[in-house]
């Protein structure tokens, strides 16, 4: 019996140092995790910094826009010291209000501006499509700006309205056969399809979108200064425009 008590309090000491030798192992473990949480949050911290940087580069208009050039649809002098940078659809009633206020800016600044049409639209948007490459095709017959001013009026007055060539060509004294062939043909799919590609996703998110010196203005903003749905002041395009030319 006494070897036997021998044998069972060494086994318990064994076991009681088994034990302690564990908690002592999973303590020390314990804490391990917490560093590596630490180090987490500061890894995760740096890259919340990095997005937090690049966010605000994009907000400061630090995405590229194309430069003016000769390819691009003007309205106005290409001599006029202020080139105001319009993304539009051609296929939309916001579009169609905003060309409004463009219209009345013209008429304030006269010489001193001149409109840079440039598209934009989604994949997918057929009618935007259609309709630009239908500008497109009148800018041959130099008719841009008259085709595109009666695309916008109407669309002012009817969200659905589809343009008709004849009804176009009648009103606009174009060349109907040689409008429809263009268009039939997209000639002009590529370099539209381009021009959105050019700033899809990087500076431009939707239509109509302005860029007027190192300004960015999205939607259809007024000539002159309103207040948001919270209160806050919002320039008209006329403060804008104005502030630019200085």
């Amino acid at each position: 019996m006494t070897n036997n008590k021998k044998f069972f309090f060494a086994a318990v000491i064994i076991v009681l140092l088994l034990v302690a030798t564990a908690i002592i192992l999973l303590s020390k473990k314990s804490l391990n995790p917490l560093k590596d949480f630490a180090n987490y949050q500061s890894q995760e911290q740096e890259l919340l910094a990095k997005n937090n940087t690049a966010l605000a580069a994009a907000n400061t208009n630090s995405g590229k826009i194309p430069a003016f050039s000769d390819n691009d649809f003007i309205v106005g002098s290409a001599s006029a010291p202020l080139k105001v940078i319009v993304y539009e659809s051609l296929a939309d009633n916001f579009s169609a209000e905003l060309n409004k206020t463009l219209n009345q800016a013209q008429a304030e600044f006269a010489e001193k501006i001149a409109l840079v049409i440039r598209p934009f639209f989604f994949n997918g948007d057929i009618d935007a499509n259609r309709n630009w490459q239908i500008v497109a095709c009148a800018n041959e017959q130099k008719a841009f700006a008259s085709t595109r001013e009666l695309i916008l009026t109407n669309l002012a007055k009817d969200n659905n309205y589809k343009p008709d060539l004849k009804d176009l060509s009648a009103k606009l004294n174009l060349d109907e056969k040689a409008l429809n062939q263009c268009l039939t043909a997209g000639k002009y799919q590529a370099k539209i399809a381009g021009a959105i590609k050019a700033v899809k996703n990087q500076t431009i998110f939707g239509a109509p979108t302005l860029i007027i010196g190192k300004e960015i203005i999205t939607g259809a903003r007024a000539f002159e200064e309103t207040k948001s749905s919270t209160g806050e002041k919002l320039s008209g395009l006329k403060d804008i425009i104005q502030r630019n030319l200085k």
